[in-house]
C-alpha cells in the first residue's frame, strides 16, 4: 500500500511540475510574441502613414518606372522601393531600441507577469486539491475488516 501511495504521489508531483513548466513556456512564448507583434504593428502604422504621403506615391511610381527601364536596358541595378525603405527603417529603429535596453529590461518584456504567476499558482493548487481530495480506494480485505476503517467510513458518510 505504501509503495503504491508513494508512486501515486510521485506521479502527481511529476504531472504538476510538467504542467507548470509547459504553461510557463507557453506564457513566455506568448509574451515574446507580444513584443514581436508590437514591432510589426509599429511597422504597419509607419507604412500606413507613409502611404498617405503624396511624395511616397510619386516615389513608388518612379520606382516602378525604374524597374521597367532596368528590364528594358538589361540593367541589373535594383532601385530602392520607398515603401520597403519605410518598413526597413521602422524595423531597424525597433531593433536598435531593443538592443539599447539592459538585459533586465529585455527580460522584463518576456518574463511572466504577476497575473500570469498567480494563474500558474491557481492551476497548480487546483491540480493539488484534485489529488488530495481524491477518494482513496482500499483494496485490502484485512484493512476493510478493521474497526478503525469501519469507524472512518462511518464518519465520512
Amino acid at each position: 500500500m505504501k509503495e503504491r501511495e508513494e508512486r501515486e504521489l510521485r506521479n502527481n508531483v511529476t504531472v504538476r511540475i510538467r504542467t507548470m513548466l509547459d504553461n510557463i513556456e507557453k506564457l513566455e512564448s506568448s509574451n515574446f510574441g507580444k513584443v514581436n507583434n508590437k514591432i510589426i504593428q509599429d511597422a504597419i502604422s509607419d507604412l500606413d502613414n507613409s502611404v498617405k504621403d503624396p511624395k511616397i506615391h510619386q516615389q513608388s511610381f518612379d520606382f516602378a518606372i525604374d524597374i521597367l527601364k532596368n528590364i528594358q536596358n538589361k540593367d541589373r541595378k535594383k532601385p530602392i522601393d520607398p515603401l520597403t525603405k519605410v518598413v526597413n527603417d521602422t524595423l531597424n529603429k525597433s531593433r536598435s531600441n531593443f538592443e539599447s535596453l539592459s538585459e533586465d529590461e529585455k527580460n522584463k518584456l518576456i518574463y511572466l507577469t504577476s497575473d500570469q504567476i498567480q494563474t500558474l499558482k491557481d492551476n497548480d493548487t487546483a491540480l493539488k486539491n484534485t489529488y488530495v481530495n481524491k477518494k482513496v480506494e482500499i483494496h485490502s480485505d484485512a484493512i476493510k475488516a478493521s474497526d478503525i476503517y469501519k469507524e472512518v467510513q462511518r464518519k465520512m458518510e
